[in-house]
């Protein structure tokens, strides 16, 4: 009984804090969620996108390092600013440079729920090319970094870039823990067959031997996962919007204008694909926030005017995914079932990007391999230790030291522009370099292992 109770009473909280924070069933409640895609690795290499490095022509210096300090800045100014970060793989590479001070601040932020971490995984992986190990690993190796430094895991899978989606990966994310898995990337058709259908939130049901334990909340975007092409003010905007001017007094006053068509936007090319009265902007997209300054002021004019008047009905705030689904959860919401994987992906007409399950064959088998061999020297090193075998100390750190830089490596590797081949050609050398280094020093330690 004590099983049954718990959940109905869980249940009812979050009823009666959704209703709370949202009393008006007529009014439109716009969440506006501030992320930032940052690929592990595409036109660029690892290093170069972390530290900003302009190359073959690219003037773009932002780098993830001034991103991360950029939004830490902007949340620690503003109570009511709100931030979802992805990769761990990068958040790790800041974190370990970061003096106490810094780290007190990001503490804080991530407490009071300001900065939130979604999915966990180090790299956001693939789901067609990848190997289940593999997967595994790259989720666990983010999450521990996560509960480690901050004592929390993700309950959202966040996989808004990969070509494609498999209802493996669903399920291995329902055993995961996680509660939800966002995305955007479906076959164009189906995506407006979902939208008309106002059926883009679903029960995801894998079909497995299991049975229906392995279920998960889908949320499929209703227009991918950029700023609304309209209002993009972020420095790394393909197209540019005029910055929002809300002093009557300019000669450019134009918020009344971009506010009107704001709103225009959500309720004709929103809200109706939902059957709720609850909208998500997707704030964010490719690297962005190098300036986080541009887009948080911008939106702020925005949401200011339109919040202070009645006639629109609408409501704008800054949320994050689990704020979102717990006020659609609060709903009851007839969800449909679906068990089909999203294979193949298609973004217009006779344009199926399918030919990543095989360009680059030789590095997919370098990660194949690679990653054979991590499981192998963990299971002898494992096996060494259970037997009672003695090492020393500069061994033991040899080998813990290898073992860290190949698994960190080999999650790199899973990312959705890693092993699928799908990366510039200077990117896949580095890719394919990085990945051999870290496997000759694993080789190195079975050596000692083996003794």
């Amino acid at each position: 009984m004590r099983q049954i109770v718990f959940p109905l009473l869980f249940s009812l909280l979050l009823l009666v804090s959704a209703t709370d924070k949202y009393p008006d069933q007529t009014k439109t409640y716009v969440h506006l969620i501030p992320h930032t895609h940052d690929d592990m690795g595409w036109l660029k290499s690892i290093e170069e996108y972390y530290y900003g490095v302009p190359i073959r022509g690219d003037h773009n210096e932002i780098g993830i390092q001034y991103i991360i300090q950029s939004i830490l800045g902007e949340l620690t100014i503003d109570p009511e600013k709100r931030f979802s970060w992805v990769e761990v793989g990068y958040f790790y590479r800041y974190w370990i440079k970061q003096e106490s001070s810094m780290r007190d601040v990001a503490h804080k932020l991530i407490k009071d729920g300001k900065l939130e971490f979604l999915h966990g995984g180090w790299s956001m992986h693939d789901e067609a090319v990848t190997y289940y190990e593999d997967i595994i690993d790259n989720m666990a190796l983010g999450q521990k970094f996560l509960n480690d430094n901050f004592g929390i895991i993700p309950k959202i899978g966040w996989q808004i870039d990969p070509f494609g989606h498999s209802s493996a990966n669903a399920a291995l994310f329902s055993k995961m823990g996680l509660d939800a898995f966002w995305f955007s990337r479906i076959d164009h058709n189906e995506k407006e067959e979902r939208k008309a259908a106002q059926n883009l939130e679903f029960i995801w049901q894998p079909r497995t031997s299991q049975g229906d334990e392995n279920q998960i909340l889908a949320v499929v975007t209703a227009d991918h996962y950029d700023f609304p092409k309209e209002f993009c003010f972020d420095l790394n905007c393909w197209t540019p919007a005029p910055p929002v001017i809300d002093d009557p007094h300019s000669e450019g006053f134009n918020v009344e204008l971009i506010a009107e068509r704001f709103v225009n936007y959500i309720e004709t090319e929103m809200r109706p694909y939902f059957k709720h009265n609850h909208v998500v902007i997707m704030m964010g997209g490719d690297f962005a926030y190098g300036v986080a300054s541009m887009p948080f002021s911008n939106y702020a004019k925005i949401k200011k005017y339109i919040n202070s008047r009645p006639e629109y009905n609408m409501e704008i705030m800054y949320s994050s995914a689990a704020d979102y689904l717990e006020a659609i959860n609060s709903k009851e919401l007839n969800y449909t079932i679906n068990q089909a994987d999203f294979f193949p992906y298609a973004d217009k007409p006779r344009t199926y990007w399918t030919g990543y399950y095989t360009s680059r064959s030789a590095l997919k088998h370098l990660v194949r391999k690679a990653g054979k061999d991590l499981q192998n020297v963990r299971r002898l090193f494992t096996y060494s230790l259970w037997k009672g075998e003695n090492f020393a100390k500069s061994e033991l750190n040899s080998i813990w030291e290898a073992l860290d830089l190949m698994e960190r490596t080999q999650a790199e590797l899973q990312h959705h522009d890693g092993v699928t081949g799908t990366s510039k050609k200077a990117v896949a050398e580095d890719y394919a370099y990085i990945l051999s280094t870290a496997r000759e020093n694993l080789h190195q330690v079975f050596y000692i292992i083996e003794g």
